[in-house]
């Protein structure tokens, strides 16, 4: 029966929006840096490691301090044909839960607050698709990494 209302409901409200609400502020990523307007877009880059590690970081969550793991919230999401709605998680998913919320008035990028004293200079484009599972899009650019024999530490 419960399954039968949600379906229902699900017709005539709008779609899920994949938000986690006021998800804590993880200590490890600062709360200043540099500013995007001082600092040229090709010196907006992070490591692979940095990258793997901010997404896995959404990923985990910490429920103890208040926050939650997106991934809980993508599992619940009616199923949608619409790849912002779909049930893995998406990077429209970890920008509105996490990017949004953590940069906020900072007036920087994550890889600038992740690298406020010294801005890396990008050495790779990586360009994916806002709409797929990004964990899939991880293990590729992990996986490309791997072939090219690309450190970890290659921004």
């Amino acid at each position: 029966a419960a399954e039968e209302a949600e379906e229902e409901l699900g017709s005539v409200l709008p779609l899920w929006e994949p938000t986690l609400g006021d998800v804590p502020r993880p200590g490890w990523l600062p709360k200043t840096g540099p500013g995007n307007r001082n600092v040229p877009p090709e010196k907006w880059g992070m490591t692979l490691r940095q990258f793997c590690a901010f997404i896995m970081s959404c990923f985990m969550g910490d429920e103890a301090k208040g926050g939650g793991s997106i991934a809980k919230f993508a599992e619940k999401r009616p199923d949608k044909t619409e790849a912002k709605h779909a049930k893995f998680v998406t990077l429209y998913d970890i920008v509105d839960s996490f990017v949004k919320p953590w940069t906020s008035n900072t007036g920087n990028g994550v890889a600038l607050l992740l690298n406020s004293a010294k801005p890396l200079q990008a050495q790779l484009m990586v360009s994916h698709a806002w709409g797929e599972d990004i964990i899939e899009a991880m293990v590729a650019i992990l996986g490309k990494a791997f072939a090219m024999d690309l450190p970890l530490d290659t921004s």
